[in-house]
Parts: structure tokens; sequence; C-alpha cells
């Protein structure tokens, strides 16, 4: 398990990663950073509730994920993907494998983990992830290409807690799932995002991008746990184990979670402002939380 000293609380803005080199996309240059006014009028436009059958049973196992970029559609329509989580399930996957590896878990027991993660999220067609137009169009891997937080694992791994071979097992994984189920996600323009922006309450969403507003990064923090420990007692990680054991292991699971957001955060997000969006009583509470360092 991860030190627990060294545990970074990136809503604290308190925890220090070591960059991998030069971001790949970094932040574009004069993008103004979005004040607790400006957040709190973007959140008016872009926040949604998540129906609540969503978030129970086989309906939140299979609920549709994107990633915590900001380049999503603008002003997305109907329901958008409720839960926004670094690399969406490619991110789920470099999770698993981080504990397994933690674990010592064998390459074949983790090519095992993957197929259970699969089946528990309804099979290739519920999986999700993207590239974007430049990796496209620049030729680079035909999967998540564009997706930053799988970019950096790759530069990267052991910084994510994984090993050379769990990317490659993660990236034969995401090829299979593009022929397949083509549920790659194509991301088009510029980053532009001007805050962070975190939702600690299972039953709200965020849409990433909209008009004459900007763009944030946008992670569902208490979902994302939600979902996790789902998959957990669902035997994601380990079956025949007792309460004790479960409940360590989400503890490591989560700690992992954390670990990786925050790695890939420093890289693509550094110097940000951080807000945290909660739910009292029915009302829509946002405050500020830290900023990125």
């Amino acid at each position: 398990m991860l030190n627990r000293r060294e545990f970074l609380k990136v809503t604290l803005g308190t925890a220090f990663v070591p960059q991998i080199g030069k971001s790949w996309h970094p932040q574009e240059s004069g993008i103004r950073l979005m004040d607790l006014e400006r957040v709190k009028a973007f959140v008016e436009k872009a926040i949604f509730e998540i129906p609540p059958e969503n978030l129970e049973g086989k309906q939140l196992l299979r609920i549709k994920t994107c990633c915590v970029d900001g380049r999503r559609p603008k002003n997305e329509t109907g329901i958008p993907p409720e839960c926004a989580i670094p690399g969406a399930d490619a991110g789920i996957m470099m999770s698993i494998l981080a504990i397994a590896e933690e674990r010592h878990l064998p390459k074949s027991l983790k090519e095992i983990l993957l197929n259970i993660f699969i089946d528990l999220r309804g099979g290739k067609r519920n999986l999700h992830f993207h590239t974007d137009e430049h990796a496209k169009e620049e030729n680079k891997e035909k999967v998540a290409g564009g997706c930053g937080h799988f970019r950096l694992a790759k530069e990267n791994p052991k910084q994510y807690n994984l090993a050379t071979g769990d990317i490659e097992l993660i990236s034969r994984e995401l090829e299979e799932i593009s022929k397949e189920a083509g549920t790659q996600e194509v991301l088009a323009g510029k980053h532009a995002e001007s805050a962070v922006v975190i939702l600690n309450d299972e039953t709200l969403g965020l849409r990433h991008n909209i008009d004459n507003l900007g763009q944030v990064f946008v992670y569902n923090r208490a979902l994302h746990k939600k979902i996790m420990e789902a998959l957990i007692d669902e035997g994601v990680i380990g079956s025949y184990l007792n309460d004790t054991q479960i409940k360590e292991l989400k503890i490591q699971a989560w700690e992992i979670c954390q670990k990786q957001l925050n790695v890939t955060l420093l890289n693509l997000a550094k110097g940000q402002n951080i807000y945290s969006v909660t739910k009292e009583n029915g009302e829509i509470k946002i405050a500020t939380a830290g900023v990125v360092k």
C-alpha cells in the first residue's frame, strides 16, 4: 500500500508530484483562470442531475464514463457521460492493474482481472476512452493517443504504480475494444481549461465545455469512489475476501486512484484553481479547494 504520509491530496493543493518531463499538451498560454464567481456561473449552466436508477446495481457498474478533459462538445444535450474520471475506462484499467502490481500479481492474473472488469461493465460496448484529432493527424498511437492521462502513464509507468507490461496489456485491450465496439471518442480543438472542478456528490454531473464560458477539467470524485467500491464488492480485484480484507482493499484502491489523478493534474493543470461542488439540502454549494501544485 502507499505510504500514508506520502498520500497525495489534490483537493487541498498540498501535495507535490514530480513532473514527467515536459507536458505533452501543455496548457495553452493566455488562458485566464476562473475565479469563484466565474466558476459559479459555469456550474449554473453546466450542472445536471444523474438519474437515481443509474447509481445502483448493474446500472452503476455500467454507467457511462468520460475523461476529465475539458474539450468535450460544447453544450452537450441530453444526459452527457455521468462520470468524468481520468482516462475514463482506460483510467479504471490503470487503477486495477496498479493495485495488482502492488500485490505482486502475475501477468496472467492481471489479464483475468481486466476481463472481469469488462464483463462487469457490461461488455466492450460500454467501455469508453478517447484520443484527439491532433493525435490522429500526427498518426500517433491508434488508441488513447490523445488522452493525457494514458499518455503520461506510458511515458513513466512507475509514477502510476504500473509496470511497462501493464501499459502494453491495456493498450492491447483498448485496441480490441476500439475495433469491436468503436467506443473511442475523438476530441477536437485545443486545450483551454481554466479551472479544475471536483464533484463531491455522487448525484451530480457537469458538462465540461460551455459556449462563452469556457472549458474546465471535471472530476466526479464521489461517483468515482462509489464505482471503484462497487467493482471491488463484485470481485474485480479478488474473490473470497473477508470483510476486513475488502475494507483494506478499498482503501488501497482509492489511494492509488488519487495518486494517479494527482500525477496527471500536476502535469496538465499545474497552477489552476480547484473548486469543490457539493449539494446540501438540495442546494448546490461551490467553494474554493486549493490549487494544483
